[in-house]
């Protein structure tokens, strides 16, 4: 192989919209390696391909069904994503999110590229109790060997409801519950708050508490698989209660609400140094030492 050769790498995802949410600084760093960059995801919008021309990068289109497994879509997915591999000829293959992580690893397998798994939380396929998610995990997790198997390596991002709108009405309140939906910046938000809620019943990592103590609120979160704790550290930056215990967020917010100045400024300090140790730049450096 000639060594001055640029070295390609694909990476993956099913939505487009986590390239510019959670992985552009990422992105944008392995660009600057000299890395020649293609991204395949869900149709962009012509904004966003813009956006990706904008990084010195490519953006190719395969279709990645959202909701469930369906044999004649996902198969179509794992063709689709061979022919790519097959014509770009890729050095490194970077998914992350479970199809990508599945049909690129299972494509992987039949070029040369070495390919690499960023999981970032084993999502809902691996919670629940009924027989058909029970039936679900064990499929996930057969898909999951053969496409890891030959894999140069896997990054893990993590160690380790009841309906809002209708909770509202049932207890009256729905006047002051506020369901904004998806934002772009939620910076503005949280500097208008006073405290942080989180109350899933499952996350992969969640990002939305380290944005909380960067901007130096107090926070609270279930104790949910998986993140919460670990980046809580067992309490030591936030409160923690089981999911679906009302009682006990009750009791975490007015806790909360009743300290006093002096308390209140100590944690703000805590939990911005915290979320300094989240600093997306110390992810990349680590990150790059692997590839």
């Amino acid at each position: 192989m000639n060594k001055n050769r640029i070295k390609k790498i694909i990476i993956i995802a099913s939505e487009s919209t986590s390239f510019f949410n959670f992985r552009s600084e990422l992105i944008r760093a392995i660009s600057e390696l000299k890395y020649s960059v293609t991204t395949i995801s869900n149709p962009m919008s012509v904004q966003q391909s813009n956006e990706i021309a904008s990084w010195e990068c490519a953006a190719m289109t395969v279709v990645f069904s959202r909701n469930g497994l369906n044999l004649i879509t996902d198969f179509k997915t794992l063709f689709n994503l061979f022919l790519q591999f097959r014509s770009i000829q890729p050095d490194i293959i970077l998914a992350y999110t479970i199809k990508p992580v599945i049909w690129g690893g299972l494509s992987a397998r039949f070029c040369k590229a070495d390919f690499y798994a960023l999981i970032t939380g084993l999502g809902f396929a691996f919670h629940g109790k009924s027989l058909q998610r029970k039936f679900l995990t064990k499929l996930v997790t057969f898909l999951y060997k053969i496409a890891l198997k030959n894999s140069k390596a896997v990054i893990f991002q993590n160690t380790d409801n009841r309906d809002v709108e209708e909770s509202a009405k049932d207890f009256g309140v729905s006047d002051k519950v506020h369901l904004i939906g998806q934002v772009d910046n939620p910076f503005y938000l949280l500097k208008k708050s006073d405290i942080f809620v989180l109350n899933s019943e499952t996350e992969g990592f969640p990002n939305v508490l380290i944005e909380a103590m960067a901007c130096g609120l107090p926070v609270i979160s279930s104790n949910c698989k998986s993140g919460p704790n670990e980046i809580l550290n067992n309490e030591e930056f936030g409160r923690l209660y089981e999911v679906g215990d009302i009682e006990a967020l009750a009791g975490c917010i007015e806790d909360t609400l009743l300290l006093d100045n002096s308390k209140l400024k100590n944690i703000r300090n805590k939990n911005i140094e915290r979320a300094n140790d989240f600093d997306i730049n110390k992810s990349i450096n680590k990150f790059i030492e692997v590839l």
